[in-house]
């Protein structure tokens, strides 16, 4: 006889994430009862956009500051429905000098998987952004360029940002 807990675990589609390179797959908790695959690619089809808006009209120089340290983000990202852990927070959460609140720096997903209650096994979703550079190289040469374009109108003061001076 299946435990109860083992019925519902098995009927139920249950999503794990692994938000940081330390750790191991961790649920997903989402406040929405819809929460699925087309969440997921919802999901996917703006958030490249959200975050290109985010570095190139940042609210506060801090929030620059960090988005750079961060780097280029090709992945799926959302603070509510994959939390940073507790140990990690203090790199994704920085303090608008102006208004003295918090702001979140977006953190990306490294995997996803749901439970498939019908085959009983996790499937890895793919979570890379619509629009994002695909490949490492073109990664490599979209940063290159973004922060070249940085340079021009910030000057020697995004490699202080970064810690390269």
């Amino acid at each position: 006889t299946q435990s109860t807990w083992e019925a519902v675990v098995s009927t139920q589609s249950t999503w794990e994430a692994v938000v940081s390179t330390q750790s191991t797959w961790e649920a997903v908790v989402s406040t929405q009862s819809t929460w699925g695959r087309d969440s997921v690619n919802y999901y996917k089809s703006g958030k490249f956009k959200i975050w290109e808006e985010m570095i190139t009209k940042p609210t506060c120089k801090a929030q620059f500051r960090r988005m750079l340290q961060v780097g280029l983000i090709v992945t799926i990202f959302d603070d509510l429905i994959f939390p940073t852990p507790e140990e990690e927070k203090e790199k994704f959460i920085t303090t608008d000098e102006k208004t003295g609140k918090k702001v979140t720096i977006p953190h990306p997903v490294h995997a996803i998987r749901a439970w498939n209650a019908s085959t009983k096994t996790y499937e890895l979703i793919d979570p890379h952004l619509d629009g994002a550079p695909d490949s490492k190289e073109e990664a490599d040469k979209y940063w290159a360029a973004m922060l070249q374009r940085f340079r021009e109108g910030y000057g020697d003061e995004i490699d202080e940002m970064l810690g390269q001076s």
